[in-house]
């Protein structure tokens, strides 16, 4: 049964003649009533339409209702497309092949399942490229159910090169994909010219609190082409349980994934082109994930807006490290603001941001959360000179940021510039330089900040300390008054010299307030390393009640005193 709608036609409301006998067409009252706006005005007039249940579907979730919805979905593509109605029910169609000019309907996510038995390679629903000039294929208000075991793919579109050139348009509203086993891939998306997945959510059976080892391999939504897979909006959606949220991989660009939340995932959002490709928007999106929240390779151009990043304190404890962000062999990227909360009580290290071999980025910040503690703000690393250089980062706070910024290999022109650290908590390894190479010079940290402050002040000392100085990262100036102590006992300056550059300066005040038992040593070079002692100074030799003003300069090898001035107080 085929019956051509035109676009203004009158149908009877489901109120008036029931819902499983109301017939589809481009009408205004259907379309407020199925909440499909946006995919039915974009079907030219004159369309045709069938329910599915007046051509044989029993929709009893025991029938085989392949053959009547084959049967229906061939009629509508072959009649210049339109839609094919599923009233409320359960229909078993494995295998089914939508052509790319039918859009399936049902009654709602809760309402109509579309069931398949997702065996090893198997497709539940595949849609397929029709060579016409004009295509949108898709569906809306349904279920894709997996009723069987773990399958390659729930719904799967064409990897077409024509698909992409002659703009083929993919349409998925208001549904669900779900099922106990999972599916390789929920959603396999390839070629188009653009596309919608909007308002849905998505099921699987990964478990982020057991260990990764051994669970199902399962992608949320996939994209990936032979051609081109751009302008993709994905957007309002909740997925969980899913290893892989969403994946921008071979030949994915231009997409945008907005305003969406994966939950209990190993890995949230994954864009991996090979060949890179430019161009992706990723804003407002709750990414609670074991290992990284967005994991990026080989791409270029990429806008993060601001996200949430989780690391849930009940997840299993892998010991790979967590990062809210891992960008690696890219180039050209934004974020917003880095909003990380990662759960206590693993060891294996939590990073904001990690860079390598990926230049020209700008961070507005990294926040280090709540109760959590971020061990690192950012990591940049290069494995050859010119592979991770031009990057800016605006701010860092958070009382629980143990290392600012960590470099790696030949780092250059750096800057963390503003506010570090706000609530004014310093510290104790601000900066971090891991083997050598490093373009020291190009390397840019404040000296304003609250973490930083012009000077740092140690009044009336009277126990030992031992303090590791970092060039440009700690204050340029200090001020230490010594007296006498229960005991004899030292203060100890070491002046670290593998983050320091020709011309880095310090200046230490010190006042001997008196006593005979104190005394003052600086040193060139690290605690940990054979640091060379450029100053003792007991409290006997220096006199009592003096200033005494050292400055202190890295001559390119090692620190020395080229300043010393003594005079009464």
């Amino acid at each position: 049964m085929v019956e051509k709608l035109k676009k203004g036609s009158e149908l009877p409301v489901a109120s008036d003649i029931g819902l499983d006998d109301t017939l589809f067409g481009l009408q205004e009252n259907v379309t407020k009533r199925f909440s499909a706006a946006s995919l039915l005005a974009l079907v030219p007039d004159g369309t045709y339409g069938i329910n599915v249940k007046l051509v044989g579907a029993k929709g009893d979730g025991v029938t085989n209702d392949f053959a009547a919805v084959q049967a229906a979905v061939n009629a509508v593509s072959s009649s210049n497309g339109g839609f094919v109605y599923f009233p409320r029910g359960n229909y078993i169609i494995t295998g089914l092949k939508v052509p790319g000019n039918v859009i399936l309907i049902g009654s709602g996510a809760g309402a109509t399942f579309l069931s398949y038995a997702g065996e090893p390679g198997a497709i539940g629903i595949e849609f397929t490229y029709r060579a016409t000039s004009y295509n949108l294929g898709g569906f809306a208000m349904l279920t894709a159910y997996n009723i069987g075991s773990f399958g390659a793919a729930g719904v799967m579109t064409p990897a077409n090169t024509d698909a992409f050139t002659r703009t083929q348009r993919w349409s998925f509203t208001d549904f669900a994909s779900r099922g106990i086993s999972g599916n390789a891939a929920h959603m396999l998306i390839g070629d188009a010219g653009s596309g919608m997945i909007q308002r849905f959510f998505i099921q699987g059976p990964y478990v982020a609190q057991n260990a990764d080892a051994g669970q199902p391999v399962d992608e949320g939504i996939l994209m990936k082409g032979a051609r081109g897979v751009v302008n993709m909006d994905i957007s309002a959606y909740k997925i969980r349980g899913v290893r892989t949220g969403i994946r921008a991989s071979d030949f994915a660009e231009g997409f945008s994934i907005h305003d969406g939340e994966i939950v209990g995932s190993w890995e949230g959002i994954v864009c991996d082109s090979n060949p890179s490709k430019p161009g992706g928007f990723i804003d407002n999106n709750h990414l609670n994930c074991s290992y990284r929240g967005i994991r990026l390779e080989r791409r270029r151009h990429i806008t993060i807006g601001t996200n949430q990043y989780y690391r849930d304190a009940s997840f299993f404890a892998h010991g790979l490290g967590w990062k809210a962000i891992q960008a690696t062999s890219c180039a050209s990227i934004v974020s917003g603001v880095v909003q990380t909360r990662p759960g206590v009580g693993f060891t294996d290290g939590n990073v904001g941001v990690s860079l390598t071999d990926t230049p020209d980025v700008q961070i507005e910040a990294i926040s280090g959360g709540e109760a959590g503690t971020l061990n690192t703000a950012i990591q940049v690393a290069a494995t050859a000179a010119g592979l991770a250089g031009g990057v800016t980062l605006k701010g860092i706070s958070g009382e629980t940021v143990t290392t600012w910024a960590e470099f790696t290999g030949a780092v250059n022109d750096f800057k963390l510039s503003d506010n570090v650290n706000e609530r004014g908590t310093a510290s104790a390894t601000p900066i971090t330089f891991i083997g050598t190479g490093a373009e020291k010079a190009s390397i840019k940290l404040p000296r304003g900040s609250t973490a930083l402050p012009e000077y740092q002040i140690f009044p009336n000392r009277n126990a030992a300390l031992s303090k590791d100085i970092k060039a440009r990262a700690h204050a340029p100036e200090f001020k230490e008054s010594l007296v006498a102590g229960a005991s004899a006992y030292a203060v100890n300056y070491y002046l670290d010299t593998v983050s320091a550059v020709t011309g880095d300066t310090f200046v230490l005040r010190l006042t001997q307030i008196g006593g005979s038992n104190s005394t003052l040593n600086i040193y060139s070079g690290a605690s940990t390393g054979a640091p060379a002692l450029l100053l003792g100074l007991a409290a006997a030799a220096a006199g009592t009640n003096q200033l005494r003003v050292f400055t202190i300069k890295f001559n390119g090898t090692a620190w020395e005193i080229v300043g010393n001035v003594a005079s009464l107080t």
